[in-house]
């Protein structure tokens, strides 16, 4: 009983730090949206800025926004987004903003994705703290969830964007369809919910008999 009651409160301060996490990222993500939708309708082209280099494995840049907007809402003296190689080409230095708006998108998208898996998290330690047990049909939905988020997250960098660079006539052409890492661990964690499934059953049964 010492040791369950020690695993649940364990789990229980676990959950407490998901339901943190996710709570700060909503409101990161509102910030971002927010200067996404200033910058793009008030800040004025000439406050952003490019810069690329060239490199053996193609064009990696800096985009930077000056002005006020970044010192009252991060203070610092400038807003960068970084761009990895073979990202950009040569045409995006003639446009700037459109190209730094782009970029900002990406970290919005990605936050999106991280607020999902902290949900998925949040919920599967709240059905703990509830039913005083891991094995739940909600719980492998959740933890499916979570594999399928945990590829689309990686993707989002390697495919979707360099995708949308491309279609806006500023990419470099370095994308990758598959993200072998990124789906190896998505398919380990969907298999962790399969493995939930058969706990599930298992309780399930165990409760019948009793």
């Amino acid at each position: 009983m010492k040791d369950r009651n020690v695993m649940r409160e364990r789990c229980g301060e676990i959950g407490m730090a998901c339901r943190a996490l996710f709570w700060l990222s909503i409101i990161y993500l509102v910030l971002l949206l927010g200067c996404e939708v200033w910058l793009a309708l008030f800040c004025p082209g000439t406050n952003f800025s490019l810069t690329l280099t060239q490199t053996p494995s193609g064009m990696t840049g800096t985009g930077t926004l000056t002005g006020s907007l970044e010192a009252v809402l991060f203070g610092y003296e400038q807003l960068k987004v970084y761009f990895e190689n073979g990202i950009l080409s040569e045409a995006a230095q003639a446009v700037p903003k459109t190209v730094f708006l782009i970029g900002f998108a990406e970290r919005i998208v990605l936050v999106i994705v991280a607020i999902g898996i902290f949900w998925c998290l949040r919920v599967i330690f709240r059905n703990i703290d509830r039913s005083e047990s891991p094995f739940c049909g909600k719980n492998v939905r959740m933890i499916f969830w979570i594999g399928i988020l945990v590829i689309v997250y990686a993707h989002v960098k390697c495919l979707l964007f360099p995708v949308l660079y491309l279609l806006a006539g500023v990419g470099g052409g370095n994308l990758t369809v598959v993200n072998p890492a990124a789906v190896g661990l998505g398919l380990l964690i969907i298999s962790l919910s399969y493995i939930f499934e058969y706990g599930v059953t298992l309780q399930r049964e165990s409760d019948e008999t009793l």
